[in-house]
């Protein structure tokens, strides 16, 4: 977990069962594409077709969508989140939460474990 301080709201409307896996810090380019902060660079969790995520803003609200990431210049770390394709909509989903139910996490190899356990 980031040490990131969350809106209120924010914070209320995350579930005890929901992990933070980062946060929207910004827009890129042209075409919707936006700035990801995740706790857990290395992830492999949204590359490829990506993940079934919810995003959560500072008013509390929640916005199931599906996120994909892919690697940008040096450490910097790019997402696409459906239905997001201009530069304006982008800017509409910027300082949202990252969570995803414990649930839907794949299951760690045998040698492996999460940071919530």
């Amino acid at each position: 977990m980031s040490s990131r301080r969350l809106a209120p709201a924010q914070s209320a409307a995350i579930a005890s069962d929901e992990l933070r896996l980062g946060h929207i810090t910004g827009v890129f380019g042209l075409s919707g594409e936006v700035r990801l902060f995740l706790y857990n660079p290395q992830t492999d969790l949204f590359e490829g077709k990506g993940a079934e995520v919810i995003l959560v803003d500072a008013a509390g609200d929640r916005s199931p969508t599906w996120l994909r990431s892919r690697p940008g210049a040096g450490k910097r770390i790019l997402g696409q989140v459906r239905g997001v394709d201009t530069p304006e909509t982008a800017r509409g989903v910027v300082g949202c939460e990252i969570v995803l139910s414990q649930a839907q996490l794949p299951k760690p190899k045998d040698d492996e474990f999460y940071h919530h356990q």
